[in-house]
Protein backbone atom coordinates (compact mmCIF):
# COMPACT_ATOMS: atom_id res chain seq x y z
CA UNK A 1 0.00 0.00 0.00
CA UNK A 2 2.16 3.40 -1.29
CA UNK A 3 1.30 6.68 0.32
CA UNK A 4 -1.20 8.11 -2.71
CA UNK A 5 -4.90 9.04 -3.74
CA UNK A 6 -5.51 5.38 -4.26
CA UNK A 7 -4.18 4.03 -1.75
CA UNK A 8 -5.88 5.99 0.89
CA UNK A 9 -8.96 5.30 -0.97
CA UNK A 10 -8.42 1.71 -0.90
CA UNK A 11 -7.31 1.98 2.60
CA UNK A 12 -10.31 3.82 4.11
CA UNK A 13 -12.74 1.58 1.90
CA UNK A 14 -10.79 -1.70 3.70
CA UNK A 15 -11.77 0.38 7.24
CA UNK A 16 -15.25 0.34 6.29
CA UNK A 17 -15.49 -3.13 5.43
CA UNK A 18 -13.89 -4.02 8.78
CA UNK A 19 -16.34 -2.09 10.46
CA UNK A 20 -19.62 -3.90 8.54
CA UNK A 21 -17.62 -7.36 9.84
CA UNK A 22 -17.78 -6.28 13.21
CA UNK A 23 -21.19 -5.31 13.58
CA UNK A 24 -22.82 -7.72 11.42
CA UNK A 25 -20.81 -11.42 12.42
CA UNK A 26 -21.09 -12.44 15.92
CA UNK A 27 -17.50 -12.47 17.76
CA UNK A 28 -16.29 -9.90 14.34
CA UNK A 29 -14.21 -7.44 16.94
CA UNK A 30 -12.58 -10.68 18.77
CA UNK A 31 -11.83 -12.00 15.31
CA UNK A 32 -10.55 -8.97 14.04
CA UNK A 33 -8.27 -8.51 17.24
CA UNK A 34 -7.28 -11.95 17.12
CA UNK A 35 -6.13 -11.87 13.27
CA UNK A 36 -3.34 -8.87 13.63
CA UNK A 37 -5.00 -7.32 11.28
CA UNK A 38 -5.34 -3.85 13.10
CA UNK A 39 -1.12 -3.86 13.76
CA UNK A 40 -0.72 -4.25 9.96
CA UNK A 41 -2.91 -1.39 9.31
CA UNK A 42 -1.22 0.56 12.01
CA UNK A 43 2.01 -0.03 10.43
CA UNK A 44 0.99 1.24 6.73
CA UNK A 45 -1.13 4.22 7.84
CA UNK A 46 1.97 5.54 10.34
CA UNK A 47 3.98 4.83 7.71
CA UNK A 48 2.28 7.50 5.02
CA UNK A 49 3.59 10.91 4.59
CA UNK A 50 1.00 12.22 4.64
CA UNK A 51 -3.15 10.66 6.69
CA UNK A 52 -6.14 12.42 5.92
CA UNK A 53 -8.31 14.14 8.29
CA UNK A 54 -11.11 11.85 7.48
CA UNK A 55 -9.14 8.09 8.38
CA UNK A 56 -9.53 8.76 12.23
CA UNK A 57 -13.17 9.27 12.76
CA UNK A 58 -13.63 6.19 9.78
CA UNK A 59 -10.99 3.92 12.29
CA UNK A 60 -13.03 4.66 15.22
CA UNK A 61 -16.50 3.39 13.50
CA UNK A 62 -14.61 0.17 13.84
CA UNK A 63 -14.99 -0.34 17.78
CA UNK A 64 -18.29 1.65 18.11
CA UNK A 65 -21.55 -1.28 17.97
CA UNK A 66 -23.85 0.65 15.31
CA UNK A 67 -24.51 3.65 13.79
CA UNK A 68 -25.16 6.66 16.43
CA UNK A 69 -23.96 5.19 19.22
CA UNK A 70 -20.66 6.74 20.92
CA UNK A 71 -19.76 4.51 23.62
CA UNK A 72 -16.75 1.91 22.40
CA UNK A 73 -17.17 -1.63 22.58
CA UNK A 74 -15.56 -3.15 25.81
CA UNK A 75 -13.01 -4.97 24.31
CA UNK A 76 -8.91 -4.67 24.23
CA UNK A 77 -9.18 -3.78 20.33
CA UNK A 78 -11.43 -0.49 21.17
CA UNK A 79 -8.18 0.91 23.71
CA UNK A 80 -5.82 -0.18 20.51
CA UNK A 81 -7.77 1.99 18.73
CA UNK A 82 -7.50 5.03 20.78
CA UNK A 83 -3.62 4.57 20.57
CA UNK A 84 -3.40 4.40 17.06
CA UNK A 85 -5.58 7.57 17.02
CA UNK A 86 -2.61 9.37 19.93
CA UNK A 87 0.07 8.05 17.27
CA UNK A 88 -1.54 9.50 14.47
CA UNK A 89 -1.74 12.88 16.27
CA UNK A 90 2.08 12.26 17.08
CA UNK A 91 3.11 12.40 13.38
CA UNK A 92 5.00 15.21 12.50
CA UNK A 93 4.40 14.19 8.80
CA UNK A 94 0.65 14.65 9.53
CA UNK A 95 -1.42 18.13 8.41
CA UNK A 96 -2.23 20.19 11.23
CA UNK A 97 -5.74 19.32 10.08
CA UNK A 98 -5.22 15.63 10.76
CA UNK A 99 -3.88 16.16 13.75
CA UNK A 100 -5.94 18.48 15.22
CA UNK A 101 -9.18 16.07 14.20
CA UNK A 102 -7.21 13.48 15.90
CA UNK A 103 -7.33 15.75 19.32
CA UNK A 104 -11.28 16.47 18.87
CA UNK A 105 -12.51 12.72 17.60
CA UNK A 106 -10.36 11.43 21.17
CA UNK A 107 -12.09 14.50 23.40
CA UNK A 108 -15.76 13.23 21.80
CA UNK A 109 -15.07 10.44 22.64
CA UNK A 110 -13.83 10.88 26.25
CA UNK A 111 -16.61 12.42 27.38
CA UNK A 112 -18.41 8.88 28.18
CA UNK A 113 -16.90 7.43 30.83
CA UNK A 114 -16.58 4.09 29.47
CA UNK A 115 -14.65 5.18 26.58
CA UNK A 116 -12.45 7.02 28.94
CA UNK A 117 -11.75 4.14 31.08
CA UNK A 118 -10.48 2.15 27.97
CA UNK A 119 -8.45 4.88 27.26
CA UNK A 120 -6.58 4.68 30.63
CA UNK A 121 -5.86 1.00 30.22
CA UNK A 122 -4.26 2.07 26.94
CA UNK A 123 -2.91 5.55 26.35
CA UNK A 124 -3.17 7.81 29.19
CA UNK A 125 -2.45 11.38 29.84
CA UNK A 126 1.14 10.76 29.76
CA UNK A 127 1.41 9.66 26.56
CA UNK A 128 -0.69 12.94 25.65
CA UNK A 129 1.94 15.39 27.58
CA UNK A 130 4.86 13.67 25.44
CA UNK A 131 3.36 15.02 22.11
CA UNK A 132 3.33 18.63 23.53
CA UNK A 133 6.59 19.45 21.85
CA UNK A 134 5.58 18.38 18.39
CA UNK A 135 1.86 19.41 17.76
CA UNK A 136 2.20 22.25 16.05
CA UNK A 137 0.53 25.76 17.53
CA UNK A 138 -2.71 25.97 15.67
CA UNK A 139 -3.39 22.32 17.74
CA UNK A 140 -3.30 23.59 20.97
CA UNK A 141 -6.38 24.49 21.37
CA UNK A 142 -7.68 20.79 20.56
CA UNK A 143 -5.12 19.33 22.57
CA UNK A 144 -6.02 21.52 25.69
CA UNK A 145 -10.00 20.39 25.67
CA UNK A 146 -8.49 16.95 25.03
CA UNK A 147 -6.40 17.12 28.25
CA UNK A 148 -9.30 18.33 30.47
CA UNK A 149 -11.57 15.36 29.15
CA UNK A 150 -8.89 13.29 30.30
CA UNK A 151 -8.12 14.96 33.58
CA UNK A 152 -10.81 13.75 35.90
CA UNK A 153 -8.83 11.76 39.33
CA UNK A 154 -6.03 13.09 41.36
CA UNK A 155 -4.05 10.57 39.53
CA UNK A 156 -4.17 12.56 36.42
CA UNK A 157 -3.95 15.97 38.51
CA UNK A 158 -1.09 15.13 39.40
CA UNK A 159 0.79 14.19 36.18
CA UNK A 160 -0.26 17.23 34.86
CA UNK A 161 1.43 19.43 37.32
CA UNK A 162 4.27 17.49 37.24
CA UNK A 163 4.58 18.47 33.32
CA UNK A 164 3.49 22.05 34.51
CA UNK A 165 6.72 22.52 36.94
CA UNK A 166 8.70 20.94 34.34
CA UNK A 167 11.27 23.47 32.46
CA UNK A 168 13.18 21.69 29.67
CA UNK A 169 16.99 22.25 29.09
CA UNK A 170 17.70 24.10 25.53
CA UNK A 171 16.19 26.75 23.29
CA UNK A 172 12.74 26.00 23.93
CA UNK A 173 12.70 26.63 27.66
CA UNK A 174 13.21 30.46 26.71
CA UNK A 175 9.72 32.26 26.68
CA UNK A 176 8.68 32.62 22.93
CA UNK A 177 8.46 36.10 21.32
CA UNK A 178 5.18 35.07 20.01
CA UNK A 179 3.24 34.93 22.70
CA UNK A 180 1.37 36.88 24.33
CA UNK A 181 2.76 39.40 27.03
CA UNK A 182 0.82 39.00 30.70
CA UNK A 183 -0.89 42.32 30.06
CA UNK A 184 -2.12 40.85 26.55
CA UNK A 185 -3.17 37.55 28.34
CA UNK A 186 -6.12 39.52 30.73
CA UNK A 187 -8.11 39.84 31.72
CA UNK A 188 -9.76 35.95 32.20
CA UNK A 189 -12.92 34.76 30.68
CA UNK A 190 -15.80 34.93 33.16
CA UNK A 191 -17.86 32.22 32.22
CA UNK A 192 -17.15 28.47 34.34
CA UNK A 193 -16.34 26.51 31.48
CA UNK A 194 -13.55 26.75 29.63
CA UNK A 195 -12.85 28.28 26.67
CA UNK A 196 -9.95 28.15 24.34
CA UNK A 197 -7.78 30.87 24.18
CA UNK A 198 -6.46 32.46 20.64
CA UNK A 199 -3.50 30.45 20.20
CA UNK A 200 -4.17 30.01 16.35
CA UNK A 201 -2.73 33.33 14.99
CA UNK A 202 0.86 32.58 15.14
CA UNK A 203 1.15 29.72 12.96
CA UNK A 204 4.74 30.14 12.30
CA UNK A 205 5.98 29.25 15.77
CA UNK A 206 7.78 26.56 15.64
CA UNK A 207 7.09 23.39 17.78
CA UNK A 208 9.83 23.41 20.04
CA UNK A 209 7.86 26.95 21.09
CA UNK A 210 4.12 25.75 21.48
CA UNK A 211 4.88 24.09 25.43
CA UNK A 212 5.08 27.42 27.00
CA UNK A 213 1.69 28.30 24.93
CA UNK A 214 0.13 25.06 26.17
CA UNK A 215 1.04 25.43 29.99
CA UNK A 216 -0.56 28.84 29.62
CA UNK A 217 -3.97 27.19 28.26
CA UNK A 218 -3.58 24.35 30.74
CA UNK A 219 -3.15 26.63 33.63
CA UNK A 220 -6.17 28.86 32.30
CA UNK A 221 -8.53 25.89 31.45
CA UNK A 222 -7.93 24.28 35.39
CA UNK A 223 -8.74 28.59 36.89
CA UNK A 224 -11.95 28.40 34.67
CA UNK A 225 -13.29 25.14 35.58
CA UNK A 226 -12.33 25.32 39.26
CA UNK A 227 -14.28 28.92 39.45
CA UNK A 228 -17.39 26.84 39.02
CA UNK A 229 -16.21 23.55 40.73
CA UNK A 230 -15.69 23.28 44.72
CA UNK A 231 -14.69 19.29 44.18
CA UNK A 232 -11.69 20.32 41.87
CA UNK A 233 -10.64 23.03 44.28
CA UNK A 234 -10.40 19.60 46.81
CA UNK A 235 -8.51 17.76 44.25
CA UNK A 236 -6.10 20.60 43.76
CA UNK A 237 -5.69 20.84 47.52
CA UNK A 238 -4.93 16.77 47.48
CA UNK A 239 -2.30 16.84 45.01
CA UNK A 240 -0.63 20.10 46.74
CA UNK A 241 -1.28 22.46 44.23
CA UNK A 242 -0.49 25.68 46.45
CA UNK A 243 3.25 23.95 47.09
CA UNK A 244 3.80 23.77 43.21
CA UNK A 245 1.84 26.69 42.03
CA UNK A 246 4.24 28.47 44.39
CA UNK A 247 7.18 26.78 42.42
CA UNK A 248 5.76 27.54 39.15
CA UNK A 249 6.08 31.18 40.09
CA UNK A 250 9.31 31.16 41.29
CA UNK A 251 10.83 29.15 38.63
CA UNK A 252 8.86 29.40 35.04
CA UNK A 253 10.75 31.19 32.82
CA UNK A 254 7.65 32.55 30.85
CA UNK A 255 6.03 35.78 32.70
CA UNK A 256 2.71 34.53 31.16
CA UNK A 257 3.28 31.39 32.55
CA UNK A 258 3.71 33.15 35.81
CA UNK A 259 0.49 35.09 36.06
CA UNK A 260 -1.05 32.61 35.16
CA UNK A 261 -0.60 30.43 38.25
CA UNK A 262 -0.31 33.43 40.45
CA UNK A 263 -4.01 33.87 38.92
CA UNK A 264 -4.79 30.17 40.12
CA UNK A 265 -3.24 30.10 43.36
CA UNK A 266 -5.22 33.29 44.32
CA UNK A 267 -8.61 31.11 43.66
CA UNK A 268 -7.21 28.49 45.75
CA UNK A 269 -6.53 30.36 48.58
CA UNK A 270 -9.63 32.66 48.17
CA UNK A 271 -12.05 29.79 47.87
CA UNK A 272 -10.21 27.22 50.31
CA UNK A 273 -9.99 28.10 54.15
CA UNK A 274 -7.90 24.91 55.29
CA UNK A 275 -5.41 25.87 51.69
CA UNK A 276 -5.27 29.62 53.16
CA UNK A 277 -4.43 29.02 56.68
CA UNK A 278 -1.61 26.16 55.60
CA UNK A 279 -0.50 28.96 53.45
CA UNK A 280 -0.46 31.76 56.19
CA UNK A 281 1.26 29.01 58.50
CA UNK A 282 3.89 28.34 55.86
CA UNK A 283 4.65 32.17 55.45
CA UNK A 284 3.75 31.64 52.11
CA UNK A 285 2.93 35.35 51.15
CA UNK A 286 6.52 36.08 52.61
CA UNK A 287 7.91 33.55 50.32
CA UNK A 288 6.14 34.84 47.00
CA UNK A 289 7.52 38.34 47.53
CA UNK A 290 10.97 37.26 47.49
Amino acid sequence: MDDSSNSHSVAILCIEMLTVYARQVREGIASIYASGVLEDLRAKLLSWEHIPVQVVPILVELALPSIGVRTLVNHPLSTQLLQLVVDIAAQDRCPASTRSGAFRELSSLLSFSDNLRLFKNGPQLESLLALCSQIPLECTDDFVVLVEKVVKDTPEMTQLFQFLIHEPEGPSSHPSPLMPTAAEAFPFPTGGSFTPGNTTSHHSARNGRVVPTIKCSVLRMIYDVSKSNPSLIDMLGSVGAVQQLMIICHSATSEVIRVYALRLLALILHASKRQKESFIRANGFETLSY
